[in-house]
């Protein structure tokens, strides 16, 4: 959050100074996430979707970062926001098996018992 926070604030090197740091500590491909998070208040929306993308791929993709956080609203107007739903789609499509019958691709919620 230090990154971001650098970042809105107009702190440009806070922020690199934050990505480095989780460079360096690096844990895990969930990190990508982390580094995605700073990206987008530098203003640099190429990484931004490039590091989400990357995330996607390694199936460790924030979901709630990418469809509800209020600090990156400003990104969904972008055409890469749309590409970066649509293959999370097409990951869990194929990761959990859902046939097309499925309701918009997605599973069915188990209903509760009346």
């Amino acid at each position: 959050m230090k990154g971001f926070i650098a970042g809105r604030s107009g702190d440009k090197q806070g922020g690199l100074d934050a990505i480095g740091e989780i460079e360096k500590k690096w844990l895990a491909a969930t990190d990508l996430n982390d580094i995605a998070f700073i990206c987008h208040p530098l203003g640099d929306l190429d990484s931004h979707f490039a590091y989400f993308n990357r995330a996607t791929d390694h199936h460790t993709l924030r979901c709630m970062y990418v469809m509800y956080c209020r600090l990156l609203e400003n990104g969904r107007d972008d055409p890469r926001y749309e590409a970066v739903v649509q293959k999370l789609r097409g990951t869990y499509l194929r990761t959990w098996a859902i046939s097309s019958e499925t309701a918009e691709g997605w599973p069915e919620r188990p209903r509760a018992e009346a």
